[in-house]
């Protein structure tokens, strides 16, 4: 950990010689090079616990070379720190204000894969501030990523927008990041293959992260759950009678606030079994 402490060249929490409204907006710009790179020492917690001022936190950490998505997830209560800046590589990637839960960043661009990366947190600490815990890196598939057909809009449920035979051949395809930003009612589609092997039993979720303000999801044309920010459901089970080998996911999304986390959608297995054959006699 990296610490400014309170001297005669310091404000509270902030270094005199700096542009507060700079060094929140454009860092890059106020911070010196050598703040990066210079004086870093190791601290316990309970060292910093209490105070107040400008903390910086660095880890180091090689990540794997597989074709996943990467996020960046902070710890959750520790609305206490206010924002926090994120450096990776050298590079500001965003200025998140904390609130209660974890925030998820995607920063699958901004690492090198297979190489060490450089993780800085910039932090505005008060005297109540609870403990900092540190971050993880969480490693997503992809597969129900890009690929997703779009359009926004109220004459969804009338037009049958969620239906398997609905033809959405003139909608925008793009990410599902990219698709969540700006709008307010937004619908979703994307198509899967389901093939389970005959010897195994393998049940199947759908998982849903930072998916805005909520959403109501169909599984070909089925409505099969409903979602919301605040919780405290995020895993929704599919249903193996609703299940085709080509299978239709449609998400129609309420979008009511700005939101820096990173949305997510997974299938994943409940669990794994092999059928096994039980006789009973009398």
């Amino acid at each position: 950990f990296k610490v400014l402490k309170e001297d005669s060249s310091l404000k509270p929490g902030v270094p005199a010689a700096l542009d507060y409204s700079k060094l929140v907006n454009r860092p890059m710009e106020v911070l010196p090079p050598e703040c990066f790179s210079e004086g870093w020492k190791e601290l316990s917690l309970h060292e910093i616990t209490g105070q107040r001022g400008i903390f910086l936190f660095k880890y180091v950490t090689r990540l794997p070379d597989i074709d996943k998505k990467i996020c960046l997830v902070l710890p959750s209560g520790i609305s206490g720190w206010g924002r926090i800046m994120i450096f990776v590589n050298r590079k500001h990637i965003g200025t998140i204000p904390i609130e209660e839960g974890g925030v998820g960043v995607d920063i699958t661009h901004s690492v090198i894969k297979g190489e060490e990366n450089e993780f800085i947190f910039l932090l505005e600490n008060m005297p109540s501030a609870p403990i900092w815990s540190d971050p993880c890196i969480r490693l997503y598939d992809i597969v129900l990523d890009d690929g997703w057909k779009i359009s926004q809009g109220l004459r969804g449920e009338r037009e049958g927008w969620f239906k398997p035979e609905f033809n959405d051949s003139d909608w925008k395809t793009i990410g599902l990041g990219e698709a969540l930003e700006g709008f307010r009612i937004i619908w979703l589609r994307k198509k899967f293959q389901y093939k389970p092997r005959g010897d195994m039993v393998s049940p199947l979720m759908l998982r849903l992260n930072f998916m805005c303000t909520k959403c109501k999801i169909y599984l070909n044309g089925e409505l099969i759950g409903r979602y919301m920010k605040t919780g405290p459901q995020r895993d929704f089970y599919l249903p193996e009678p609703f299940l085709r080998e080509e299978n239709l996911l449609s998400i129609v999304v309420e979008n009511y606030d700005d939101s820096f986390e990173t949305p997510s959608v997974q299938v994943l297995p409940y669990y794994f079994a092999k059928k096994t054959e039980l006789k009973i006699s009398f």
